[in-house]
C-alpha cells in the first residue's frame, strides 16, 4: 500500500504558511507592550478591540519608566516619588485599563470569526494569501 506523495502546491502551501506563521512571532515579539500607542495598532487591526488609553494612564507608564530604567529618577534628575496614595492610584487606573480589555475581548470571543476578517489580518501583517488549485 503505496503513499500518495505530497504535490508541489499542497508544498508550497505549508512552507509559506510556516513561513508567514514565523514572521507574525518575529513581529510579536519585537513589539514593546508598554507603548500602548503603538499596541492600540495591533489590537484595533488584530482584534477590533480599540484600547482605552487615559493621559493619566500614560503618566504612570512614564513614571514607571523613570523607576525601572532611570533608578527613580526623572529626565531632570528630580527622584520620583511614590506615596501610598499614588500607588493606590495606579494600581485602580491598571485595573479599569485590564478590565475593559478583558470585557472587550470576552465580547468578541462570543463573536464568530468570518474568513474575511482573517485575511485582514494576514494582510495587516504584509503576509501572503494565496491559494494554489491543483489537481489530487
Amino acid at each position: 500500500n503505496r503513499k500518495k506523495p505530497l504535490n508541489l502546491g499542497a508544498i508550497s502551501i505549508l512552507v509559506t504558511g510556516l513561513i508567514d506563521f514565523l514572521r507574525i512571532i518575529k513581529t510579536v515579539r519585537n513589539l514593546v507592550w508598554h507603548h500602548l500607542n503603538d499596541i492600540d495598532v495591533f489590537y484595533k487591526n488584530v482584534l477590533g478591540i480599540t484600547l482605552n488609553i487615559k493621559r493619566k494612564l500614560l503618566r504612570q507608564l512614564s513614571m514607571r519608566h523613570d523607576i525601572v530604567h532611570r533608578n527613580g529618577f526623572d529626565l531632570e534628575g528630580n527622584a520620583v516619588a511614590i506615596s501610598n496614595d499614588s500607588l493606590s492610584d495606579s494600581i485602580s487606573t491598571i485595573s479599569i485599563f485590564v478590565e475593559d480589555i478583558d470585557k472587550k475581548y470576552q465580547a468578541l470571543k462570543l463573536k464568530p470569526t468570518s474568513y474575511l476578517e482573517w485575511l485582514n489580518l494576514l494582510n495587516y501583517f504584509g503576509l501572503s494569501v494565496f491559494v494554489c488549485v491543483y489537481k489530487s
